[in-house]
């Protein structure tokens, strides 16, 4: 007579361990890139797409022009930045303040991407344009509602993201 464990299903599946680094998995990561990349085509484009409706911002949304670092088109390598900028964001959201992913997209938006990456790191690295926009309000202002607006749908896009994996 067979005993009472030959009964028992037999397990064949393996648990995959996540390979994870202070808690955040790759995973994490990739969908932080996506959500900042998708923020960009959609929010950051959106918004200069208004601004440069009323001629309160020059640039051009959507743009195909060349990038002038890198040659490809100018939307292609906005999400690029954007999708690193959420890689960014996700390894550092937990020490932002705000009490969803949403509002701490938008004060990431304003701090990384806007001050310190459009104000301050894009002007000594390329030149291309002064510190801050030599204070024009108008710009600052246009810049600081961009990126305020796609760190805010960054955030709500990683949430959704993540939520459903």
């Amino acid at each position: 007579m067979l005993g009472m464990q030959s009964l028992r299903p037999v397990c064949t599946t393996k648990r995959v361990e996540e390979d994870t680094v202070d808690g955040i998995s790759l995973k994490s990561l990739v969908l932080g890139f996506v959500a900042g990349a998708i923020a960009v085509v959609t929010a950051h484009e959106i918004i200069n797409y208004i601004l440069h409706y009323f001629d309160i911002f020059p640039r051009v949304p959507w743009s195909m022009t060349p990038a002038a670092m890198t040659g490809v088109p100018q939307i292609v390598s906005d999400a690029f930045w954007g999708g690193l900028w959420g890689v960014l964001f996700v390894l550092i959201s937990d020490k932002i303040p705000g009490g969803n992913l949403t509002v701490k997209g938008l004060i990431f938006g304003i701090l990384g991407p806007a001050i310190l990456g459009v104000f301050i790191l894009v002007p000594l690295i390329t030149g291309r344009f002064p510190l801050f926009f030599d204070f024009d309000l108008q710009l600052l202002g246009s810049v600081l509602l961009i990126l305020a607006g796609f760190g805010a749908a960054m955030g709500w896009i990683y949430g959704l993201l993540i939520a459903r994996t």
